[in-house]
């Protein structure tokens, strides 16, 4: 609540207007209401290798936004000489003959312009993220209607004007240069605040620092109520209001730790199932071109309540008291620990992931 009142209005609703009915007779129904907004759809762009062209071209590796049966909707690109913009459709567009392929051309990297035509190299796109950067390109927002998902224009829900700025000095760590699980470098990605937009940075500094305000809260109330260390003895490692409230501290900054893998530009749209994939689908971080920017107080995924609330179903199983657990450092064949021997082996990974690396993300 504490979070949604200093940076709330930078997620605002999408008012449906008489324009907007106009022109998507579905909407009727939400006329005049306020929708909560589930995501912003974005597209990075890079600079076209055509020199007579030179435009900023997105590198969209799909032009579908949901593959519901019976359902779908499309990415209708409207191209002039100069700019490119985006128009939600029931019929897939004309312009490609694959539309669930975008203009994606090849393996990662490679794409074509929708202006001319010219087909990008992988180091090409690599180059210009390193040198120049990549931009990005606003394609849709996802809305939450009666039990569904409305797809609209870009233009119904703009990124914000004033986007403050966030405090990223101890973000501007870099990432392990790990070429088999940290892919994002490949493409300019190379440190930690890179990974999310300037949105992004606000919203999980502001909860990172509501994190650490809790904390004090908690001991205050702790201390306020005189509570004895019998009602305060959930804190591992010691007893009394501050280790009570270190302890609620520590569970909260899971729950942001967890909130970030939803928070970042490497999440995407999943389109069978109209909804938001997280960072990690695998342990890697990955190379994303298309994005989505979820709304951390829209109820779905990446809802800060969320993350919240299965957290807590975790700590609801931890009934107390707890009988402690026992380490012992035995031969599995022969120990006399432990009855009804059940020897288990694990795949050998040895070094083939790079979890030590990918930790990192969390702990910045």
């Amino acid at each position: 609540d504490e979070a949604e009142k200093r940076i709330g209005h930078l997620y605002p609703k999408v008012k449906v207007t008489k324009e907007m009915v106009r022109e998507r007779t579905d909407l009727e129904q939400y006329e005049g209401k306020e929708l909560i907004v589930i995501a912003w759809l974005w597209a990075r762009t890079v600079k076209c290798p055509n020199p007579a062209c030179s435009k900023e071209m997105p590198l969209l590796s799909s032009l579908v936004l949901s593959a519901k049966p019976g359902k779908p909707k499309y990415l209708n690109p409207k191209i002039n000489s100069k700019t490119i913009h985006f128009t939600v459709s029931d019929n897939p567009p004309q312009i490609v003959t694959a539309p669930e392929k975008g203009f994606k051309r090849g393996t990662s990297g490679i794409f074509e312009c929708a202006f001319c035509r010219t087909v990008t190299t992988r180091d090409y796109v690599a180059r210009q993220a390193t040198e120049c950067g990549l931009g990005a390109i606003q394609t849709a927002v996802v809305v939450q209607g009666n039990q569904s998902r409305i797809y609209l224009d870009p233009s119904s829900s703009p990124l914000p004007e004033r986007i403050p700025d966030a405090d990223t000095k101890e973000l501007n760590v870099e990432l392990s240069p790990n070429p088999r699980d940290i892919w994002c470098r490949n493409f300019g990605l190379n440190a930690v605040k890179d990974l999310f937009t300037p949105r992004q940075l606000v919203a999980l500094t502001t909860f990172s620092d509501l994190a650490l305000e809790t904390c004090k809260e908690v001991e205050h109330d702790a201390l306020a109520a005189n509570l004895s260390d019998d009602h305060i003895c959930l804190a591992p490692g010691g007893t009394g209001a501050k280790a009570y409230a270190d302890a609620v501290g520590l569970y909260v900054s899971f729950a942001v730790s967890k909130a970030v893998d939803r928070n970042t530009s490497l999440c995407f749209w999943e389109k069978p199932m109209d909804r938001l994939r997280g960072t990690f689908g695998r342990q890697a971080i990955p190379m994303v071109w298309d994005y989505a920017e979820t709304n951390p107080f829209a109820g779905a995924g990446g809802d800060f309540r969320g993350t919240v609330h299965s957290l807590c179903e975790v700590l609801d199983q931890f009934v107390l008291p707890v009988t402690p657990g026992t380490g012992m450092q035995l031969d599995a064949s022969t120990q006399s620990l432990s009855t009804n021997k059940v020897v288990s082996s694990d795949p050998p990974y040895y070094d083939n992931i790079g979890y030590a690396d990918l930790s990192d993300f969390f702990y910045v």
